[in-house]
C-alpha cells in the first residue's frame, strides 16, 4: 500500500511543495507493507528541492510500516536532497517492524543530504521493533548536513530505537556527517 503525492517513483521529483496535507496509508493484510509520506511513499529515483507540510500516517495491523515526511522508503543508491518536512509523522503496526523519520522512514543504502525536519516523529508497535529518527528511522545509508527539530518517540513491547538523527544505523557502511538534533520536545524510546 503506497500513499503520498506520488505513491512510488522511479523518476525525478523536484521543486514540489505540499501544504496542509493529510496522507494516510493503511492495511489489515500481514503480507502487505505500508509506505506513507508527504512527497513519495517509495522512492527508487531522486527527490530534490521538495517540501511537505502536513500529517503523514502509516498504519498496519500486522505488516511492516514505513512513514516519512518526504519519503517512506528510499531505495538502494537513491537520493533525497535539499528537502524539508514540517508536521507530524506517525507509523504503527501490531507485530512487525515499524520505521518513522522526519525525512525518510528507511534509507536503504541511499543518500539524504541538506534536509531539515521540524515536527514530531512517532513509531509504535505492539510486539515488533520500532525505529524512529528525526531525519530517518533506520539508516544503513548516508545522511549528511541535516537538521532535526522536534520530539522523537519510539514505543514497542519488544525493541524500540529512537535517535535525534537516526533510530538505527544497521550497516557497517552507515555514514552520518555534520548533522544536528536540536532538542525541542525530547527523545524517548520505550521497549
Amino acid at each position: 500500500v503506497y500513499a503520498g503525492l506520488f505513491g512510488c517513483s522511479s523518476g525525478k521529483i523536484q521543486n514540489v511543495k505540499l501544504e496542509d496535507s493529510y496522507i494516510r496509508a493503511s492495511t489489515t493484510s500481514p503480507s502487505l507493507p505500508v509506505y506513507a509520506s508527504g512527497i513519495c511513499g517509495d522512492n527508487v529515483g531522486t527527490i530534490t528541492n521538495c517540501a511537505s507540510e502536513g500529517n503523514v500516517n502509516a498504519n498496519s495491523t500486522s505488516g511492516t510500516a514505513f512513514a516519512g515526511g518526504i519519503c517512506g522508503y528510499n531505495g538502494n543508491g537513491k537520493t533525497i536532497t535539499n528537502c524539508a518536512s514540517e508536521g507530524p509523522v506517525n507509523a504503527t503496526t501490531g507485530d512487525k517492524i515499524v520505521y518513522a523519520g522526519g525525512i525518510c522512514g528507511r534509507n536503504n543504502f541511499g543518500t539524504i543530504t541538506n534536509c531539515v525536519s521540524e515536527g514530531p516523529v512517532n513509531a509504535t508497535t505492539t510486539s515488533g521493533t520500532a525505529y524512529v529518527g528525526g531525519i530517518c528511522g533506520d539508516n544503513p545509508g548516508s545522511i549528511t548536513n541535516c537538521v532535526s527539530e522536534g520530539p522523537v518517540n519510539a514505543t514497542s513491547g519488544k525493541h524500540a530505537y529512537a535517535g535525534g538523527i537516526s533510530g538505527g544505523n544497521s550497516s557497517s557502511k552507515t555514514i552520518i556527517t555534520n548533522c544536528y538534533f536540536l532538542e525541542n520536545g525530547g527523545l524517548n524510546g520505550v521497549g
